[in-house]
């Protein structure tokens, strides 16, 4: 069993179909306020967080509190590290494998999907992906 935490691979694509399924244009405050549809929850200010999976790092960027127009709706799909080890590494790369997997045998899904990295050092004997610190998705308009 991981010490870290990540979104399921079905759940996050149904999160990010949400999203994709939505009736847009729509302002921040209208898709904080949609948001409650897949039980992200708001603050006292309107900011979003992604709440049900115990993730270190719940926010959810793009959407809030504004009646801006929405540009994009990123949220993090796992546990975040600032120092990286050779298993967080490796969680990461399974976990990111994972969700390409989820994507490609998914059809409906029209969203796409990154990693976010930081320098791409490669300690010696590691595993070359060092500087990643989380696995993120990303939907924009």
């Amino acid at each position: 069993m991981s010490i870290w935490q990540s979104i399921p691979v079905d759940e996050a694509l149904d999160m990010l179909q949400f999203w994709v399924d939505a009736n847009w244009p729509m302002t921040e405050r209208e898709a904080a306020e949609l948001s409650s549809g897949i039980a992200w929850t708001q603050d006292q200010d309107g900011w979003v967080s992604n709440d049900r999976f115990g993730l270190s790092f719940p926010d959810v960027e793009g959407i809030g509190p504004a009646d801006d127009p929405v540009k994009r709706i990123m949220l993090t799909l796992t546990d975040h590290e600032k120092h990286i080890t050779d298993d967080f590494a490796r969680f990461i790369a399974d976990r990111f494998a994972e969700y390409v997997d989820g994507t490609s045998l998914n059809p409906r899904s029209t969203c796409g999907r990154r990693t976010r990295s930081g320098p791409r050092e490669r300690a010696a004997g590691g595993t070359g992906l060092g500087g990643v610190h989380d696995t993120t998705a990303a939907c924009h308009s």
